[in-house]
């Protein structure tokens, strides 16, 4: 499924939320419409499951999904994700929550936390 073919009024209710960025603190919420607008999404399946990230499509190319735990009731999804674009060692390290678009079969990002490996390595 690619995001230009949902229908006009899915494209509005993705529009209508918001996600929140955390990268060591919160940085606060930002709008979907301004994904949408100015960051180029696109939808990406992920077990089955098709996931709207908040970057741009040639960046989501370059992650590596390492875990997809979805929820007991199947309305969220937990990934766990590292971008490669610096190699196999690459930084950072991403841990997303996705909310299923209510009465759409996709899952919007609502938090989205940006680490690196000196944040978690003790």
């Amino acid at each position: 499924m690619k995001l230009s073919e949902l229908s006009e009024e899915a494209r509005e209710k993705i529009k209508s939320h918001s996600w929140n960025q955390i990268v060591g603190t919160p940085q606060g919420s930002s709008p979907w419409e301004f994904v949408l607008d100015f960051k180029n999404p696109e939808l990406i399946e992920i077990e089955g499951y098709h996931v709207l990230l908040p970057m741009p499509k040639e960046r989501v190319l370059r992650q590596t999904i390492q875990r997809c735990i979805p929820s007991a009731d199947g309305n969220t999804l937990i990934l766990s994700f590292q971008d490669l674009s610096y190699g196999d060692d690459g930084e950072p390290l991403f841990l997303a929550i996705c909310d299923k678009l209510p009465g759409e079969d996709i899952f919007l990002t609502t938090t989205l936390y940006e680490s690196s490996f000196d944040d978690i390595c003790f």
